[in-house]
């Protein structure tokens, strides 16, 4: 099993930690973006793979499959060399894209079917079985009265994106921090969590992404410019 984390500024703190640990201590692999990578490793002292790494491996791996790139040549080398050349697959538009690729959507919706797995593996990709996410405050800012333009700021896309991909794809998906302990407690108790607890999560993941898309809508409707 895998997870993937992208917390935004409160939720990094130790009850994000506790949970990653607990996972790491089942065997889970833990994938993170950047911001929360940082925190893991830096505060958690944990063992995590930067989302950044992952899709520049994956670059390098179609890159040999395809012919472009020998593969004789060390990919690490190649990923070096990528950096060097200002080729960064880290965040971009001052932190606007950070996880947003076809990649990460290969990640939370391939299932165990041979062609989705054998295009996961030429694409060296892991399967991610676990999405914990949380957007950006965009609902707070506005009830702190912000303009357009701090809304606009504070909108999330790439979490509403993922969310709905680990929910269309059938993963455990976290958006409510309320969610981890329970979660936590059946992933320890029996490894995994059942249908019927993936489905309300389904549920609920969908339901907080309306909320937080209507949430927008409405502001934008009644904050009109000429």
């Amino acid at each position: 099993m895998n997870a993937f984390f992208s917390v935004h500024g409160s939720q990094k703190n130790q009850a994000l930690i506790d949970f990653a640990r607990a996972l790491q201590e089942k065997g889970v692999g833990i994938y993170a973006s950047g911001g929360t990578m940082r925190f893991l490793v830096q505060k958690g002292e944990l063992n995590v793979v930067d989302f950044a790494d992952t899709l520049q491996q994956s670059f390098v791996a179609q890159c040999q499959t395809a012919g472009i790139l020998r593969t004789d040549i060390n990919a690490r080398r190649a990923m070096e060399m990528m950096r060097e050349a200002g080729l960064d697959f880290g965040e971009v538009l001052e932190h606007q894209v950070v996880t947003i690729s076809r990649e990460l959507a290969i990640m939370l919706l391939c299932s165990d079917n041979p062609e989705h797995m054998a295009l996961r593996e030429k694409m060296g990709l892991p399967k991610i079985d676990l999405l914990y996410c949380y957007f950006y405050p965009l609902v707070e800012a506005i009830a702190a009265g912000a303009t357009i333009e701090e809304v606009i700021k504070q909108t999330d896309i790439g979490g509403p994106l993922m969310i709905r991909l680990a929910a269309k794809g059938g993963r455990i998906v976290i958006c409510d921090p309320a969610d981890l302990s329970w979660v936590q407690e059946k992933i320890q108790a029996d490894g995994d969590l059942d249908l019927a607890s993936r489905q309300h999560l389904r549920g609920k993941a969908e339901s907080v992404v309306s909320q937080y898309s209507a949430a927008s809508g409405l502001f934008h409707l009644t904050h009109l410019t000429t």
